[in-house]
């Protein structure tokens, strides 16, 4: 089998393996990457004033609620029905919340804690297809919805509301351009310099990369520990795993091992197919769970799909023209 087709075959093998460790980690909770979308949910009221404390989380989707100054606050299901309650030291949620019989609650404890975080439907849009308004104007700003979360605290009825707005993200040309350039400049020092040193640089750089933009996705979720690393692909165990046999190989690359190259090669393609390529839609969306700055943000994406694309493809160069073992000698 030819060198190349050799490569090309190593790293599809290699992607599709982890690609399929990696997808029914994560198919329970978020999507992969950092779920970029345009929508945005604000709150903008709370009733009793004080009561609670309350706000939304993983961009859109989950809702956070403290108890402030009242001592007994019940907060109220989709159809009105007793939800949550939360005490002093405690929180508790109605099994029976849900269901198509009205029947008296019954709570069970699941929180130390006077706090509760859970998906809520109502903080954003439902379904898939967009409202007719949004189809209509999608480059426009506009609020879409005002939603409600009603509650009993102390007795005395009051809610958490806020509202939906779209908010339209950039075109997405600056992060493709960053991306292109980022491609670029690796892939001419890998031509013309000394090439296994740039590599190197290379994979050095998508680690860095990768360990600040996984460190984002998981800072930016609310929840318990799990469920902020299984915001990464194989609840974190993947990125991990990347990131220490990328040092191996630098190491490797260093000591000018012919197979580091294709372990490089590889590594690079398991970058972009887990780690790029999953969050490339924040380039063009306005929103995404992730802790840092969204220009950082998108940034970092672009940097990492260009980066980790250049790096394959400079790898696959040098194992095609040398056809010999580093250790010979030469700029391999």
């Amino acid at each position: 089998m030819h060198r190349a087709v050799r490569v090309a075959v190593t790293i599809a093998a290699t992607a599709v393996g982890v690609l399929a460790f990696a997808a029914p980690a994560q198919a329970h909770t978020l999507h992969y990457g950092d779920d970029a979308s345009n929508w945005v949910s604000r709150i903008t009221a709370i009733e009793p004033v004080g009561a609670v404390h309350a706000r939304i989380g993983d961009d859109v989707q989950r809702l956070t609620v403290s108890l402030g100054n009242a001592r007994h606050v019940v907060i109220e299901g989709y159809d009105d029905e007793p939800f949550v309650l939360l005490r002093p030291g405690g929180a508790w949620l109605n099994t029976r919340s849900g269901t198509d019989t009205p029947t008296p609650p019954q709570w069970h404890r699941v929180a130390n804690t006077s706090s509760w975080t859970w998906h809520d439907t109502r903080t954003h849009w439902p379904g898939y297809t967009l409202p007719p308004p949004v189809e209509t104007n999608p480059n426009q700003r506009q609020q879409v919805l005002d939603w409600q979360v009603g509650l009993r605290a102390d007795g005395a009825p009051g809610a958490i509301s806020g509202t939906l707005d779209w908010v339209p993200g950039p075109s997405g040309e600056s992060g493709a351009a960053i991306a292109t350039a980022a491609f670029a400049a690796l892939l001419a020092l890998a031509l013309v310099a000394r090439r296994t040193a740039v590599i190197s640089a290379a994979l050095v750089a998508l680690i860095a990369f990768d360990v600040v933009h996984s460190a984002g996705m998981v800072a930016g979720r609310v929840g318990s520990v799990g469920y902020r690393l299984a915001a990464l692909p194989g609840h974190g165990v993947l990125p991990l795993l990347l990131w220490i046999f990328g040092i191996g190989t630098v190491v490797l690359l260093h000591r000018r091992r012919e197979f580091a190259l294709y372990a490089a090669a590889m590594l690079a393609a398991l970058f972009c197919f887990t780690e790029a390529l999953p969050s490339l839609a924040i380039l063009w969306h306005s929103q995404a769970i992730n802790s840092l700055p969204i220009a950082l943000n998108r940034a970092l994406v672009a940097v990492l799909t260009g980066v980790s694309v250049a790096t394959v493809t400079a790898a696959v160069i040098v194992i095609v023209r040398t056809g010999r073992h580093i250790t010979t000698g030469g700029h391999a």
